[in-house]
């Protein structure tokens, strides 16, 4: 008989430098439980970071665009808007030590666009009680590796990954390094392929009336600890599991409901998918 997932004490989605993460996890009983937050998870330098770009756009908006008698836009409401959730913001650590007490982490990545490398290196060092070789970034006649040293708080249950085509960057990184360190299982479809690291550069052209455009520029190639690059290829599954166009449609996840099975739980394809019905 399926395990009836419990109610949700949390409705949570975490969003640190872009990397989210949807957690389901057993307890010791048994039982299932759902672990989610909506705010968004920046350490300490990315918020200074975000609040320091926010008040340089507001200030750009204001003094080069701002019509509010033609836009109708409440510029001041909209910018304390986004400087609550930057203040609301939580950390990697807190968020992954919610489920310390769990016998399963389900990490679900699918969709994942990825993020900063920073951010990356703090969830390795949540789930990982080793040292860990995140990458080595290799700019044009250099190497950077990059390393993760455990965290206080780390998470040392059976750890499962959830990956589909759209699964990118940082997130397709972090799967292959659950692999490569046979941490644990990486579930779904192959990812995406894109990981190398971009910069973006902000310009702005016109005297009276600015204009603001950029451009992002690959300027460094990213290696695994293997030596082996993603781009272009992605991360193999190592249990390939994707929802049908019926299973879209009804809003079934097939692919949590086997991750769930592959710890030993039993879940239903229509629970699955209202386990996170908000996503």
């Amino acid at each position: 008989m399926a395990t009836k997932p419990r109610k949700h004490e949390e409705d949570i989605w975490f969003s640190f430098s872009c990397l989210r993460v949807f957690v389901v996890a057993f307890l010791s009983s048994g039982a299932l439980a759902a672990l989610a937050t909506q705010a968004p998870v920046l350490s300490k330098n990315d918020r200074d970071i975000s609040r320091t770009m926010l008040r340089q756009i507001r200030e750009d908006l204001e003094r080069y665009y701002y019509d509010p008698t033609f836009h109708g836009i409440d510029l001041k409401a909209r910018f304390a808007e986004a400087e609550t959730r930057i203040d609301k913001a939580a950390n990697v650590q807190r968020a992954i030590r919610k489920a310390r007490g769990y016998k399963t982490l389900i990490l679900d990545l699918r969709g994942n666009g990825g993020g900063a490398l920073t951010a990356l290196s703090a969830l390795v060092s949540t789930t990982f009680d080793h040292e860990v070789l995140v990458a080595v970034d290799r700019p044009r006649g250099k190497e950077r590796p990059e390393i993760a040293k455990p965290a206080k708080n780390v998470f040392l249950g059976k750890l499962f990954v959830l990956v589909d085509s759209r699964s990118a960057s940082a997130s397709e990184m972090f799967a292959r390094i659950v692999q490569l360190e046979k941490r644990g299982a990486v579930v779904g479809d192959r990812t995406t392929g894109a990981v190398m690291a971009a910069q973006f550069f902000p310009h702005t052209v016109g005297l009276g009336a600015v204009a603001f455009y950029a451009m992002e520029v690959t300027v460094a190639d990213v290696r695994m600890s293997d030596g082996a690059g993603l781009e272009k290829i992605g991360v193999a599954p190592d249990v390939l599991a994707l929802p049908s166009p019926a299973d879209l449609a009804a809003r079934r996840d097939p692919v949590l409901a086997r991750a769930v099975e592959l710890a030993g739980g039993s879940m239903t394809p229509e629970q699955a998918g209202q386990l996170f019905a908000a996503r």
